[in-house]
């Protein structure tokens, strides 16, 4: 309730409430609990209106804090329940809300200016969501309401958020009671005319006549055009124009055209002599109302203010840049509802080429401003980082623009704790309409929130060391390919000179602080992600060995030419994987044997990750790394670049170690196993010489121990086949040629033949038989058709067997 700025939304967490308590559904609750419920509804609103039956005018702003605070929750609780059931405040209007309507005061405190904008705002929710307008008695209302909403307009200035909101909710409310029937208009329009009338007079003839006292004025001025913008956005110009014009005006101008006066009046505003604070206060405001004139007529209007809103997102002043995002946002909010109620209405030909051109309006914009807008993510007001990211947000769901100029963007916005759930609920949208354009732009996102950490040093990670792109990783890492690709880029920008990420931090960048700023930026961030299956850490661990093996050899190779800030900043990227190697197989227990498997394919089944160390520490050998480089008075670069190197030759050392020791293991496993195996077992399939000694009789392999360099033993063999096939096709031939065919006598046979014969082992050794590099792991063959092991079965084991063709 102290937040009077932030309203009470359709998505507020207490209004989602109430509308579930309010909505009926006879399968989540029977009839006769809803009826229970719908009664204690009644009698929390007759306590809360009872107590503020209490207060009078006068007392309230005298009354203790905790009294003003009482009452200002008691309203802020009708005002939540007014959005969701209007029709329980129906009655309860004049008495007591329009008694807090009396206590505006400019010193007022602020409980009691809580209380005043809350009356308001649930009187204009009531006005809008019921009927109650005709059952109101006229002139009580005028007395009640009217009046003191025209006192308050005339009595807040425009140099507050809160009183501007104040005056924005009182115009809101006046121009609410036009909205219905034309006896209500014809009741309420003179008061509400009339006041808006005279706000015009007073800007043409009051303030503009005397210029020299433009600074002395600059308050009210600065009033009366928020209270023209607030008129021309609420005020239903399109209804009852014929009761209009039969209205007194006070200003003839207005009968010309009302919308073409205030935009005559808005440029000759622009042109008055102000000092630069004043500058600054006057053009939002000016910005304002020609936002309103673009909502009322966007096409006449919009291409007029499009320079305009421009100059203002690139504007010093942060003001300035607000309101002309919170245009933006509204004009797309106002947008969004006349499509909709185009779509349901309207479905004549006219109004739906109109409804499409009002939407190309829309895209033309959006698309203009794009690269402001992002730029306007980075700076350092909150204010006008939720406004940019409203904006963003709302063109990417209504497809105004092409997400993959947002993505960046959207990714940056979550270093920003207050942006970050709104953050991650438009990556998951995005993620589950264009993937690939998340899966392109993730990591250049993430390089570009480093512009924003630099500026603002924000954490990289909470308390439960989690990095803040986590909400990213985790909608990335449910696919393979994304995940990969991520890790990869991440990497490889790690090793890279830091982009450029605005142009405002080019200096910045010429800074060496910034380059090894975004080296340990990257390193926290791949450190404090979760991975939850072994091959995400061992493809990290994988990536990092390519990067080392790439770049650490040129490193090492000119130690004696290290005397740059570029060179120092390379040594900290690999001395930081280094680093964060060890780090990641003391917090997941990955070990040597199990990353080289895994570089070799070896490894098929993953398992899911827990961390195994929870006392590792990244921070002190990070400290010790980054404390070298930003230790005061900045040391030589020929002694910085020495004490890069010996902690990137201290690391390199452990890991080299580790490596060595691992491929030393794994080579003399290998060796064991490559000795040959137990005679008695038939050859592998991956070699063509005993397929040849199979297909011969017995009597030929019983002699091939005798006689060995003999020309008969050549001619008696069949001619071998182009393209031999594995043992399983030649294993019916060696059944049915008897026990003689054995596997010793053919093993000895083929030895015997390859040491007397060179010519025929060549010509066999050019088939085209997959051989593989591993005996461990065969290929894999495909089995044979049955038409082929029928054939082979029902050959003798003395006829050749048949011809096929290449």
């Amino acid at each position: 309730q102290r937040r009077v700025h932030g309203e009470f939304t359709a998505d507020h967490p207490m209004v989602l409430m109430f509308r579930y308590m309010t909505q009926r559904n006879e399968a989540r609750l029977p009839a006769k609990h809803w009826d229970q419920l719908q009664e204690r509804l009644e009698k929390l609103v007759t306590s809360l209106v009872h107590h503020l039956s209490q207060i009078t005018p006068s007392t309230f702003p005298q009354e203790q804090w905790n009294s003003r605070q009482s009452v200002a929750c008691c309203v802020a609780t009708l005002h939540m329940l007014a959005h969701v059931q209007p029709k329980l405040l129906k009655h309860r209007l004049l008495q007591p809300l329009a008694v807090l309507l009396h206590v505006a005061n400019n010193d007022a405190p602020a409980d009691s200016v809580v209380a005043l904008y809350h009356a308001i705002q649930c009187i204009t929710h009531v006005l809008k969501y019921s009927d109650v307008v005709m059952e109101l008695d006229v002139q009580r209302c005028k007395v009640e309401i009217v009046q003191p909403l025209i006192s308050i307009t005339k009595l807040f200035n425009a140099t507050r958020n809160v009183t501007m909101k104040i005056s924005e909710a009182a115009v809101g409310c006046l121009c609410r009671l036009l909205h219905g029937s034309a006896s209500t208009f014809d009741s309420y329009a003179p008061s509400v005319f009339g006041h808006f009338d005279s706000v015009v007079y007073y800007l043409r003839h009051k303030f503009l006549q005397t210029p020299e006292r433009v600074p002395d004025l600059m308050p009210y001025i600065l009033r009366y055009l928020l209270l023209l913008s607030c008129f021309l956005r609420e005020f239903p110009w399109d209804q009852h124009l014929p009761a209009l014009a039969a209205l007194p005006l006070q200003e003839p101008a207005l009968a010309t055209g009302v919308l073409h006066t205030c935009h005559l009046l808005l440029t000759q505003y622009a042109e008055l002599p102000a000092t630069e604070e004043q500058t600054f206060r006057l053009r939002a405001m000016l910005i304002r109302s020609l936002g309103s004139l673009c909502m009322r007529q966007p096409k006449k209007y919009l291409p007029l203010a499009h320079p305009e809103l421009q100059a203002a997102l690139r504007s010093p002043s942060k003001d300035v840049q607000y309101h002309a995002l919170c245009v933006l946002r509204d004009y797309l909010s106002d947008e969004e509802e006349r499509m909709v109620v185009a779509a349901v209405k309207a479905k004549q030909t006219d109004g739906e080429v109109g409804r499409q051109e009002d939407a190309g309006l829309s895209n033309w914009l959006i698309q203009e401003l794009m690269q402001l807008l992002l730029d306007c993510l980075l700076s350092d007001s909150d204010r006008v980082r939720h406004g940019s990211f409203a904006v963003i947000e709302k063109s990417v769901r209504n497809g105004l623009v092409s997400p993959i100029q947002c993505i960046e963007g959207v990714v940056s916005a979550l270093v920003d704790r207050h942006l970050a759930p709104s953050a991650e609920d438009l990556l998951r949208f995005l993620a589950e309409k264009y993937p690939a354009f998340l899966q392109t732009k993730s990591v250049t996102g993430v390089v570009r929130s480093f512009a924003f950490h630099f500026t603002h040093q924000r954490p990289l990670q909470s308390v439960e060391r989690l990095s803040l792109h986590q909400p990213l990783y985790a909608v990335l890492q449910q696919s393979k390919r994304s995940r990969d690709y991520f890790i990869s880029e991440m990497v490889r920008h790690l090793v890279r000179k830091p982009p450029l990420c605005i142009p405002e931090h080019e200096q910045a960048l010429s800074h060496p602080s910034y380059r090894w700023a975004f080296v340990r930026f990257m390193l926290e961030t791949l450190a404090f992600l979760v991975y939850s299956k072994e091959d995400e850490v061992l493809h990290l661990l994988e990536q990092m060995d390519k990067q080392l093996n790439l770049h650490a050899a040129d490193y090492t190779a000119g130690k004696g030419t290290h005397t740059t800030v570029a060179s120092a900043v390379r040594g900290c990227g690999l001395a930081g994987l280094l680093i964060l190697k060890q780090y990641l197989k003391r917090e997941y227990g990955v070990t040597e044997q199990k990353l080289l498997k895994f570089k070799q394919n070896r490894l098929k089944v993953f398992f899911e990750l827990r961390r195994a160390d929870t006392s590792n520490d990244l921070a002190q050998p990070l400290n010790a790394l980054f404390g070298l480089l930003d230790s005061q008075p900045a040391p030589p670069l020929l002694e910085m670049n020495n004490a890069v190197y010996a902690v990137f030759k201290r690391y390199w050392k452990e890991d080299s170690h580790e490596m060595f020791l691992v491929k030393t293991s794994d080579d003399s496993d290998a060796k064991v196993d490559s000795e040959p195996t137990v005679p008695d077992k038939p050859s592998k399939p991956n070699k063509p010489k005993p397929k040849a000694s199979k297909r011969k009789t017995s009597e030929t392999s019983s002699s091939s121990e005798s006689s060995v360099s003999e020309k008969p033993v050549k001619s008696a063999k069949p001619k071998p086949k182009p393209k031999p096939k594995p043992t399983k096709r030649t294993k019916p031939v060696s059944s049915s040629s008897g026990p003689s065919d054995s596997s010793d006598s053919s093993d000895s046979e083929s030895d015997s033949d390859s040491e007397s014969e060179p010519p025929i082992r060549q010509r066999r050794t050019k088939q085209p038989i997959a051989v593989s590099d591993s005996e461990s792991d065969p290929p894999l063959r495909k089995p044979r058709p049955k038409q082929c092991q029928k054939r082979l079965s029902s050959s003798s084991s003395d006829a050749p067997l048949p011809k096929r063709g290449k």
